[in-house]
Parts: C-alpha cells; structure tokens; sequence
C-alpha cells in the first residue's frame, strides 16, 4: 500500500474515531456536552441528540474511502470535502450570522482533519494514479469525477 494512502487511512479512522465520541456525548449527555463547550442547554434536548445521531452516520461513510482508497475514491474526496464543509459552516455562523464563537470549537475540529486528510489523499492519488475501472462495473464516470475533484484539491 502506498505510505500516503496508509497515512490517508490512520488520519480518518482518527477522525471517525473522534467523531464517533463526540457523537456519543451528543447523544446520550447533550447538556453536559453543551455546558462542557460553553454554550447554552437546548431545549427541547433532541436537536444535539440528532445532530450527534447524524454525525455518526456521516463519519461512516467516510470509512469505506479510508479502507480502500482506490476501490471508494469519491468517498475519500467527499470525506475530504465534507470536512471543509464543517470548517465553512461554523467559521461562516460566526462571522455572519453573529452565532457563539464558541462554535468556532467545532470548526477547528474538522480542520484539525480536513489538513493532514486532505494533504495525504492528493498525495495518495498522485503518487497511484488513476483508479483502474471495476471491471464489474459498466460506468466508470463516477471514478473519472472523484480523479477531477481530488485534483483540484
């Protein structure tokens, strides 16, 4: 396996590793979650619940892409660009819509892996190359897509 798509691998397992505790806190102590980050207890308490409920059902899709880089490419980018979208959501709440800046917590924790991931999966393709089509497969667009995306990483 190539190092960086060894390194692409360890960095989102880290990821959906911490993704899943925060989801785990979300859910099952949402206002000790709250109060630990500083902002204030919801009410009614189900929205942190669902948020940390869809947290981890994002952060799984992003491990088929991790396991196998060449096989799920368009689930390594969009693990990538999903991370950037947090960055730009919480960074964008703060700064325009008057939001907490607290919540700029939680964009720092998806830069904290939107960096190295990002870093390491244009490497990975770079240094592999295009993915070869599954030869199951009658459409291969989908992988030449995931190629364009990456690149202009």
């Amino acid at each position: 396996m190539n190092p960086y798509a060894r390194a692409f691998r360890i960095t989102v397992w880290a990821g959906v590793i911490a993704n899943f505790m925060v989801a785990a806190a979300m859910i099952f102590a949402p206002d000790w979650w709250l109060t630990l980050n500083g902002l204030g207890v919801a009410y009614p308490n189900i929205w942190p619940r669902f948020a940390g409920w869809l947290l981890m059902l994002l952060s799984l899709f992003y491990i088929p892409g991790a396991n196998d880089l060449n096989r799920y490419r368009a689930n390594a980018v969009l693990q990538v660009v999903s991370r950037f979208a947090g960055v730009l959501f919480f960074s964008a709440a703060v700064l325009f819509l008057r939001i907490n800046p607290r919540f700029l917590l939680s964009g720092l924790f998806d830069f904290t892996f939107l960096v190295p991931s990002a870093y390491f999966l244009v490497r990975a393709i770079r240094t592999q190359g295009p993915t070869p089509a599954d030869p199951r497969a009658k459409d291969s667009t989908h992988v030449a897509a995931a190629d364009r995306v990456a690149q202009t990483l």
